[in-house]
């Protein structure tokens, strides 16, 4: 049985284009004697090796499950399509939204078992938790794991055994010529492969995975490949029309059969380049968060993982926090003094110190540090991602500042048209929302902080 084996593993091993080191080989052997996951798992771990899906379901560190992706990570969600979820996966979930693109975290809870009518990688359902007492149950194609950059194991400071296929057989000169592991010809094959298993999914499920097809071959979203991502880019966009015009290939497009059956090719074809132009929007949306996180935190890589990870590590300060929630409660309750003697704009200058200094202190709570920009939207966008009940700081922020919070038009009169100064610019009557707001934004930072 043990000479069937080790040759079984080194076959196994000439596949791989003999990758494994032999350290990996004799663990790989091992492997082929267990007969349950408990048996692999218990393994693995007695040679130090711990997968990616071990470590993560702590979720320690992580932004809360319901909590918005903010737009600087949305390029680091894989729209591979094929992908498998795991029961506790900590992933991103896109809401069923066709004209906006809103995604947020997510835990897998259970894979739903499927009927035979809807087996395969695309149609899988699973149970998705995205807040406390929050679950859905969606389509694999709703779900969307977070890239992990591949990098050399001996650079890692991680003290942990990789089971790893090498880029190179063993003894062997690595090519550093090689610029994909597939040529345009064999990933032209694939996308073929890939739309006519689209092509006969039902109508939402094949507009959800066309796009994630789309946008994962977008220039936009593969800087480092740029003249690959473009042809194959091209490649996918001739290839939906045609399958749109009834060309090639059989069943409906975008829109559903008898919409197909009652537009023109024409019309069918205009539908279609609007579904371009809106998926291009968001891979320049993309690139542009990912942009915006590089000019953030040009020291850091691009990493969803090893980011939340230096942030779990990163060293708190309650009382620095607690300090600046003090004084914005004092600035609150000045703004509520100054409320009904004819003083509005006080009203909302001392509203928006209050605010500002709410959020910094939820900063110092989390980071430990005063943030560089202090501006209220942009710092409650970030606020928000750290707690659920965080999530509708943006939006209450957006609210108070339409009522006129801000820290310089309230004070100074060249923010104003002439001959207007700032006491003749705001109205009294919105001076109850905006402290019962900013009244809010306080109660939910001192929870937090507390």
């Amino acid at each position: 049985m043990a000479h069937i084996n080790m040759c079984l593993t080194k076959e196994i091993n000439a596949l791989l284009n003999n990758g494994l080191s032999q350290n990996s080989l004799l663990i790989f052997s091992q492997l082929l004697f267990c007969e349950t996951e408990d048996d692999v798992m218990r393994l693995l771990e007695e040679n130090g090796i711990h997968g990616s899906r071990m470590q993560e379901k702590s979720h320690s560190g992580l932004p809360e499950p319901g909590s918005l992706i903010p737009d600087e990570w949305i390029d680091s969600l894989d729209m591979d399509f094929l992908n498998n979820f795991e029961v506790g996966e900590y992933v991103g979930y896109k809401e069923p939204s066709p004209e906006e693109e809103v995604y947020c975290y997510a835990v897998v809870v259970e894979h739903v078992n499927t009927t035979a009518a809807t087996e395969g990688v695309v149609s899988q359902r699973y149970k998705i938790q995205i807040g406390q007492n929050d679950f859905l149950e969606v389509s694999s194609l709703d779900l969307y794991q977070f890239k992990r950059p591949e990098s050399s194991p001996s650079l890692s400071k991680n003290t942990c055994r990789e089971l790893v296929v090498l880029d190179h057989p063993v003894g062997a000169r690595p090519n550093h010529s090689r610029t994909s592991a597939k040529s345009l010809e064999e990933i032209k094959k694939e996308i073929d492969e890939r739309l006519k298993e689209i092509w006969g999914l039902p109508e939402d499920e094949r507009r959800k995975a066309i796009r994630r097809l789309y946008l994962k071959w977008h220039p936009d979203k593969n800087l480092d490949n740029t003249k690959l991502a473009e042809e194959v880019y091209k490649y996918i966009r001739q290839k939906i029309v045609e399958l749109e015009q009834g060309r090639s290939g059989k069943g409906g497009g975008f829109g559903s059969t008898t919409t197909n059956q009652r537009h023109s090719g024409t019309q069918r074809y205009q539908d279609t380049r609007s579904f371009f132009k809106q998926w291009d929007r968001e891979a320049s949306r993309h690139r542009t968060g990912r942009t915006s996180f590089h000019q953030r935190y040009s020291s850091q890589e691009f990493n969803f993982w090893t980011f939340h990870s230096r942030q779990e590590n990163s060293q708190t300060n309650t009382a620095e926090a607690q300090r600046w929630v003090r004084q914005a409660k004092c600035d609150l309750a000045a703004a509520s003094n100054d409320k009904g003697h004819s003083a509005t704009e006080w009203v909302l200058f001392k509203v928006h110190q209050a605010v500002e200094k709410a959020l910094i202190a939820a900063e110092y709570k989390t980071n430990g540090l005063q943030p560089s920009n202090c501006a209220i939207g942009a710092l409650a966008r970030q606020v928000s991602q750290y707690s659920l009940s965080l999530c509708n700081l943006p939006s209450i922020v957006s609210r108070m500042k339409t009522l006129g919070v801000d820290g310089k038009k309230t004070q100074y009169p060249n923010y104003h048209p002439l001959p207007l100064i700032p006491s003749d610019s705001y109205s009294a009557q919105n001076e109850q929302e905006v402290l019962d707001l900013a009244n809010e934004v306080l109660t939910k930072i001192q929870k937090y902080i507390s």
